[in-house]
């Protein structure tokens, strides 16, 4: 419902009105945005200053976080496209380590049919992975032993 200019009463509601829209607006569920946003702009176009400048300002204000909101909205989109691209990456780089460690195991099946040894050809990894579990290995057998001769 619009207030009509003439009355000074009505005048000073409206312009309470308008400027708690400005200033409270902005927490406004979405649904009642639709219908702040034509009664602010009808404000903005009556003659009387006070009236007007009020509804420019809730204006102003509500329309700062429509911009806020959009700028939030663009950085998460390009924080999910940079996403995408780090994953994309990764799937490559796991890919030409799949790639790598079959041609590794290629060489090394073709190194043990001419006589050279898969052992010779094992990458050090896979020999620090066995020198762990060696020493791990001793490290459990030392109760067990120890467990023997309480027993005997």
């Amino acid at each position: 419902m619009m207030l009509q200019e003439t009355q000074p009463e009505q005048q000073l509601l409206c312009a309470r009105a308008l400027w708690l829209i400005g200033v409270c607006g902005t927490d406004l569920p979405n649904q009642h945005w639709s219908a702040a946003y034509p009664l602010l702009v009808h404000y903005m176009s009556v003659q009387d200053l006070v009236l007007s400048l009020t509804a420019l300002g809730a204006v102003l204000a509500m329309t700062a976080v429509v911009l806020e909101e959009a700028s939030a909205l663009e950085q998460a989109e390009e924080a999910v496209l940079h996403m995408q691209r780090q994953i994309q990456r990764v799937r490559q780089l796991q890919q030409q380590q799949q790639q790598a460690h079959q041609q590794q195991q290629q060489q090394g099946r073709d190194a043990g049919r001419e006589g050279g040894g898969l052992l010779r050809e094992m990458p050090w990894q896979q020999e620090r992975f066995l020198q762990e579990q060696e020493q791990d290995l001793q490290v459990r057998r030392w109760p067990c032993k120890s467990l023997l001769w309480h027993l005997l």
